[in-house]
């Protein structure tokens, strides 16, 4: 039996966490042939932690025939499937509290394991900061780092294209099933970063229905992937600070762009980047110099957890 459909099936029965699953014996896995098998680990991982939820075999029988369809689907797709027990799987994932247990991917899947540099910031970009989002994503692709991101309209957006106009490998985070492109406007986009070697991943399967939720999980992953953030334009709230607080935790550099006294009085989604440098939380980058002396500092990854 296929390891990803042992693990679907594990992961979707109540209680069992990343913790336990990491943990699990890799032989007694390898072992596993049948539903019954599967039906038997789960009862044997409950009768130890009271908060895995009792379940019938039936119901293990179910989890894998829905997993055979997504495998099925993926298949047709030309989607790949990794899982943490993969060689294909990022070791930098390991070092983020909950670490996903099956990733999809189109493209480029050894690009998950170079070295990169999180752009990221507000979709209402302001139009300077565009032109600010695709110059640094051209700087970091010229100095030989990936540039990860969510495919979003703004600064992702923005941090893509300018990586991909430099000749760099570019990587998108999306927090939708492979099967979708969010928003639709950025079909060509995705088309374009799997075509210049780069990747596209997610933590969804084909036919999971989109929750507003997966977005925030989404970010995660990008402090995750990278080793260093850089925020281009923010303010004081939005879902960037999911990304930043990730990095602040995980310890990872964290860079901002410093605009100028009249951009922050006239565009108010940029007063984020304004408190992140005055609370000296970030790294302020005004230049191409002072990127590159930022990017010096993303050369060392934290320790895995697990």
């Amino acid at each position: 039996m296929d390891t990803f459909l042992k693990l679907y099936v594990l992961q979707n029965v109540r209680g069992i966490g990343h913790k336990t699953i990491f943990k699990l014996d890799r032989q007694k896995l390898d072992g596993i042939e049948t539903g019954q098998h599967l039906y038997e680990l789960v009862a044997e991982l409950g009768s130890n932690n009271a908060r895995i939820k009792t379940i019938s075999i039936e119901e293990i029988m179910d989890l894998l025939d829905k997993a055979k369809k997504i495998a099925e689907k993926h298949d047709r797709l030309s989607i790949r499937t990794i899982h943490l027990f993969d060689k294909e799987y990022p070791d930098s994932f390991k070092v983020i509290p909950v670490p996903p247990i099956i990733i999809f991917a189109k493209g480029n899947i050894s690009s998950l394991k170079e070295p990169g540099i999180a752009v990221i910031g507000t979709r209402n970009i302001s139009p300077y900061a565009q032109k600010v989002g695709q110059r640094i994503g051209e700087i970091v692709a010229e100095n030989g780092l990936t540039v990860i991101s969510g495919l979003a309209t703004g600064c992702d957006t923005a941090g893509h294209v300018g990586c991909l106009k430099a000749g760099g490998t570019t990587i998108a985070i999306v927090a939708t099933p492979l099967d979708q492109t969010y928003p639709e406007e950025n079909i060509p986009l995705e088309k374009q970063i799997i075509e210049n070697n780069g990747c596209i991943i997610s933590e969804y399967p084909v036919g999971m229905p989109g929750n507003p939720y997966f977005f925030i999980q989404r970010d995660r992953l990008q402090c995750g992937l990278a080793n260093g953030v850089i925020v281009v334009e923010t303010g004081h709230t939005g879902g960037t600070w999911h990304a930043i607080n990730g990095c602040k935790k995980l310890g990872k550099p964290l860079g901002c762009f410093s605009f100028t006294r009249e951009h922050y009085s006239r565009f108010m989604h940029s007063l984020g980047n304004k408190q992140l440098i005055e609370k000296n939380e970030a790294f302020a980058l005004y230049d191409k110099v002072s990127l590159q002396k930022f990017l010096e500092t993303c050369n060392t990854m934290p320790p895995v957890l697990f």
